[in-house]
């Protein structure tokens, strides 16, 4: 599997972990890729161009099948990453963005949200936009009177990139059965929609991920979406805990708007400031790094956008992650392998989850509970 960024990445890669296995997450192109049975590459390619280092295209080479995750609304370099992917491989290649459980949908080759949604960031024709990088792609919609997409099987084989409409999950499965059906090694691009499609297609066992009891807890959220700041008020109104918020300096001191006595369960966030020069990743970069500067570290980190828990693993000088599975659906767990001891990493889509979905995950670390026995001792 190959993804444009971390959040991504994680999610797709818990669809593919069976019950009581990991998933192999590198971060940096190099050796030791283990025994897992999938194996997954962050390019960390969302607002960069999207470099194929010789590592990944090797272990292309060796699979039957090979996933691309873009995003469920294409934000970012999808188009550009989409036609590296095609151009290295020469595989049939079906694409299709949609994520029902969000309400995102695909018709005409457009993305199509559900009554109510305003998410949408990319407009145009998804045909286009591979068109702008030089990629050619077809169209197919499927249809009653195709309920087991012989036709798009046939449109595969005259396209070498096909972009596939799609509102529901039952459609996302009957593409993962038609690919599954190609005799030869095939190239499925899509969110995390279509990744759910084919761990269902290829049965794989799936079972609960716990994240179990912590002693310390750190909640980032570099996300500024409505629902990643919602879901920080809700947790800090559940916990009594202060936001301690982080806003960058010019002079490169960096600090937190308070000094927030020591606590079982932190919460750091990015203060918005639309006249900070400081953007994107060095923005995220610099926000993590203060966050570890703080004392003591944590047990477990909860990230909130994909951009916050690349640059947190940056910082932590990680080269891998192992996916453990999904502690619910779109919310990711991660064992962090560092020379101080086994650390646990969660990952949430900045755009993802209602209002409680923090506070859930303070829960099930045990943040919540430890905290309320501890202000009353």
């Amino acid at each position: 599997m190959i993804a444009d960024d971390l959040s991504g990445a994680a999610e797709c890669a818990a669809e593919f972990t069976p019950a009581g296995a990991c998933a192999c997450l590198r971060l940096v192109p190099g050796p030791g890729l283990g025994d897992a049975a999938t194996v997954v590459w962050d390019l960390d390619a969302r607002d960069t161009a999207p470099v194929l280092p010789a590592e990944v295209i090797a272990s292309i080479a060796t699979t039957r099948r090979v996933y691309v995750k873009i995003d469920s609304l294409l934000r970012g370099n999808w188009a550009t990453l989409v036609a590296a992917v095609v151009r290295a491989t020469g595989r049939p290649a079906l694409i299709c963005p949609a994520l029902p459980r969000l309400g995102r949908g695909l018709r005409d080759a457009r993305i199509q949200l559900a009554s109510g949604h305003s998410l949408a960031h990319y407009t145009g024709s998804a045909i286009e936009g591979l068109r702008q990088v030089g990629l050619q792609a077809g169209h197919y919609r499927l249809n009653a009177s195709d309920p087991s997409g012989h036709g798009l099987q046939a449109a595969l084989e005259r396209q070498p990139v096909t972009v596939v409409d799609a509102q529901t999950d039952a459609e996302l499965d009957v593409m993962a059965s038609v690919l599954e059906s190609l005799p030869a090694p095939y190239l499925a691009i899509g969110s995390a929609g279509l990744a759910g499609a084919l761990a269902r297609q290829l049965e794989i066992p799936r079972g609960g991920c716990s994240l179990g009891a912590a002693s310390r807890m750190a909640v980032l959220v570099g996300s500024r979406t409505g629902p990643a700041r919602e879901q920080l008020s809700q947790l800090a109104l559940s916990s009594g805990e202060p936001v301690r918020w982080w806003q960058p300096q010019r002079d490169g001191a960096d600090a937190f708007s308070d000094n927030a006595e020591d606590a079982l369960l932190r919460l750091y966030a990015t203060r918005a400031d639309e006249s900070s020069p400081l953007q994107g990743r060095e923005l995220a970069s610099r926000f993590a790094k203060s966050v570890l500067a703080q004392w003591p570290a944590a047990d477990v980190y909860v990230a909130t956008g994909g951009e916050t828990a690349r640059a947190l693993c940056d910082a932590l000088e990680l080269t891998q992650l192992d996916i453990l599975g999904q502690i619910e659906p779109g919310v990711c767990l991660a064992r962090l392998p560092l020379p101080g001891g086994t650390k646990y990493l969660v990952i949430k889509s900045g755009s993802f989850g209602d209002p409680a979905t923090l506070v859930r995950i303070a829960r099930q670390g045990g943040a919540l509970q430890a905290l309320s026995i501890e202000k009353q001792a």
